[in-house]
């Protein structure tokens, strides 16, 4: 969880973002102001085989969110693309995780 709390109030409706198998387009990269992440925790897979968005992109993606300040955890299975049984649990895993220190933080 990021170590900014006071951030983390000021956006209190968006706290976590999970993607699987998926990129973060260069057009928004280039034509929008990236508002700040550092609040955000991001949870990123892909399957070490998919054709479609190779690790190569997921790793872009790490690279991206961690140089505008957000947590980062990257994993990648052994599929295509597809989201197989080992990344649904890490993703509940997750979820359940960020939930609880989420809840932490608003005590």
């Amino acid at each position: 969880m990021p170590e900014n709390r006071t951030e983390v109030k000021e956006y209190p409706m968006l706290r976590g973002i999970v993607s699987m198998n998926g990129y973060v387009p260069s057009f928004m990269k280039e034509r929008y102001q990236v508002k700040p992440v550092t609040y955000l925790s991001v949870f990123l897979t892909d399957g070490e085989l998919d054709p479609i968005f190779p690790p190569k992109v997921g790793q872009q993606n790490y690279e991206f969110f961690k140089e505008e300040g957000a947590y980062v955890l990257y994993k990648t299975y052994e599929t295509e693309h597809e989201i197989g049984e080992e990344n649904k649990l890490d993703v509940v895993e997750w979820l359940l995780s960020n939930y609880q220190s989420s809840q932490l933080l608003n005590k």
